[in-house]
Formats: structure tokens, C-alpha cells, sequence
């Protein structure tokens, strides 16, 4: 595409080179041709149909713009994307009211700030001057149009920037980090391990979670292990860090068996219980406590009702039942003071 200087725009040049001045191309206008491929020549006055002007984007000498007839200069300017909704066909520069070039434009559709495929586009045009000195090769500034890629590129640079706020990106972080409320939401006092309850009046008090400690032993009439708890009446052994609460507490307590062979000759020795925790290199073995039972009367053996016994039991005489299930002694593992699972 190359556009045609026209009569008008030769005798802007002309006046131009006469007085010494240059003459400056302002603006770029563009025209559906009003349905048809215009055919313009040096006598066209107007675009057949303009539907969009707008001020120029750059003024440049084309390096490969160098003929016989003269030198290239390409005119820039691009239309945003809350325009459009009909075809280029033709393309025009001006300064000011001059119509300085006209030409053909290969069709093109401009979709509308309303279409789904939003577009911007940037129209270079070449014209070629016999003496090019006599045009103004600067815009301007105020007047030129960003396009949004470079609007994006120059708003994301700017949000990366250590200088581009101030202070403002060190005082958010320092925000962020601060663990002391700094929007002074939470109420005063509260002690390690409580948290924050909801009380009936809608308002929050420090607390601790009513339930079993880590490491408590409980006991389930179901024989099925309770939420937050693991059965304890076969061996039983897991990974370290499968149960991180609970193997913190058997190692602040101390005097858990160090090896699996001590475990096992403990509950071996002891018809298959055994009353301690292992921490081998790998796992944690919990107690297993398969012979416990409740005393179910008083007087069995200096006992009370609902007293704990274990193997003595057995000197009763007649038929033992037991008031739980075979599978009914279990740890808790979640520290309720903190109500984490």
C-alpha cells in the first residue's frame, strides 16, 4: 500500500518549501469506501466514506524508502478497540485541513467494541516526497494514542518496580507479616494452646477446646475408633510424621522404647501388651492393651465399680464379661486444646 500526494498536498508542500517552514502531517483518516474498493488519484478531495480519524502516531524516513522518485515516509497511527464495526478500504493523511495523501487500503474488518473478538489496529502508510526536508518528521506527544498491549507492558513494569511505590510494597509486607493483630481484631489476654471461641452473644473469648489431650487413652462402647483417635489393642505402627501431635508428645514425655525388638520382647512378655511407645528411626509404635477390663461390682478383688484392673482379674471365679468390646481402647491423637485434627 502506498498512498498518492495529492493536488491540495502539493501546493501545502510547495508553499512549505518556499517559506523554509516544514509541513505537519497531523492527523490519519480511514473509510469503508461505502461498500466498494475506491479508486482515488491526485484530484480526490475527501475519502468516499470516513468513518474514523485520529492523530498520528510516528512520522518516519523508511530506510529501504529511497527511489528515483523521491523518499519514503511512513505515516503510523492506530484505532482503539472501542471502535470499529465496519471495513477499511481507504486511508488518508492530513495536516490539519489539507488532505495531503490519499490511497487504497486492502480490506479489512474492524470489529466493534461490542464484538467478542476485540481488535486494535495499527495502520502504517507510506507516501513517497521528491524532497521529503520539507516535511515535519515530529508529532505531538499529547496528542498520541497508546496501545493497550503497550499500556500492559508499561503498567506491568511499573507494579514490579522497587521505586514505583515508594514505601508502599515494604510497609504491605511488613503488614503481612506482622503477628502481633495489627487490625486489633482478636481480644486480649489467652494463654499458649488456647483459641478463639464464639460465645453466645456473638462475641470472642479466648478458650480451650473441651476433649481428650494428645496421648489420653479412651474407651468406645462401639469397639470403633472415636474421631481424632487410633485403636490400641493390636500392634499398631506408623510412619513418623503420620501422627506429628502425637509423636511431639511422646517425645517431650521421654522413656519410650528406642528399637522395635524392645517392644516387641515387652508385649511378649506380657501375653501381647505392652504399655509403652516406640521411636525407632522410621516409626512409632503405640501401647497395645489387650487384657484391661472394668470391674463390673464391688469387692472383686478390693476393687470398685468401674475401677481399671488388669490381669488379676482373671482370679475371679465364674463367667467374665467384659463392658467394653474387644476392640475398644484407643489414644486420642488430636490436641482438642488447639481443635486441630
Amino acid at each position: 500500500m502506498s498512498l498518492i500526494i495529492t493536488k491540495a498536498g502539493l501546493l501545502a508542500l510547495s508553499a512549505a518549501e518556499t517559506s523554509g517552514a516544514k509541513l505537519q502531517a497531523t492527523h490519519m483518516a480511514v473509510g469503508d469506501g461505502s461498500g466498494q474498493p475506491p479508486e482515488h488519484t491526485n484530484a480526490s478531495t475527501a475519502l468516499v466514506n470516513e468513518v474514523w480519524r485520529g492523530a498520528l502516531d510516528a512520522i518516519t524516513l523508511r530506510e529501504d524508502g529511497q527511489t528515483e522518485s523521491g523518499q519514503a515516509v511512513e505515516f503510523r497511527a492506530h484505532i482503539p478497540m472501542t471502535t470499529g464495526g465496519w471495513y477499511i478500504r481507504e486511508v488518508a493523511i492530513y495536516a490539519d485541513d489539507v488532505l495531503l495523501a490519499i490511497g487504497a487500503h486492502p480490506v479489512m474488518w474492524k470489529p466493534s467494541p461490542d464484538d467478542p473478538t476485540k481488535l486494535e489496529h495499527t495502520i502504517y502508510a507510506p507516501v513517497v516526497f521528491g524532497n521529503a526536508a520539507t516535511l515535519a518528521l515530529t508529532i505531538d506527544p499529547s496528542k498520541v494514542l497508546a496501545t493497550q498491549q503497550a499500556v500492559d507492558e508499561a503498567v506491568a513494569a511499573h507494579n514490579v518496580s522497587p521505586n514505583a511505590h515508594g514505601n508502599v510494597f515494604k510497609a504491605l509486607d511488613d503488614h503481612i507479616g506482622d503477628q502481633n493483630d495489627p487490625h486489633a481484631t482478636l481480644p486480649p489476654g489467652g494463654d499458649p494452646g488456647q483459641t478463639i471461641i464464639k460465645q453466645t452473644d456473638g462475641g470472642l473469648a479466648w478458650g480451650a477446646v473441651a476433649g481428650m489431650p494428645v496421648g489420653a487413652l479412651l474407651f468406645s462402647t462401639t469397639g470403633t475408633p472415636l474421631p481424632g483417635t487410633v485403636a490400641v489393642n493390636v500392634k499398631q505402627k506408623f510412619t513418623l510424621g503420620t501422627y506429628p501431635q502425637l509423636e511431639a508428645w511422646v517425645r517431650s514425655c521421654g522413656g519410650y522404647l528406642a528399637t522395635e525388638a524392645e517392644w516387641d520382647a515387652e508385649a511378649a512378655a506380657q501375653e501381647g501388651s505392652c504399655g509403652k511407645y516406640c521411636l525407632t528411626d522410621t516409626h512409632i509404635i503405640l501401647p497395645c492393651y489387650r487384657h484391661y477390663f472394668s470391674a463390673a461390682q464391688n469387692g472383686a478383688a478390693g476393687k470398685a465399680a468401674g475401677d481399671w484392673a488388669g490381669d488379676a482379674i482373671r482370679n475371679l471365679t465364674g463367667e467374665l464379661k467384659s463392658s467394653t468390646s474387644p476392640n475398644s481402647l484407643f489414644p486420642s491423637l488430636r490436641d482438642t486444646a488447639s481443635a486441630t485434627g
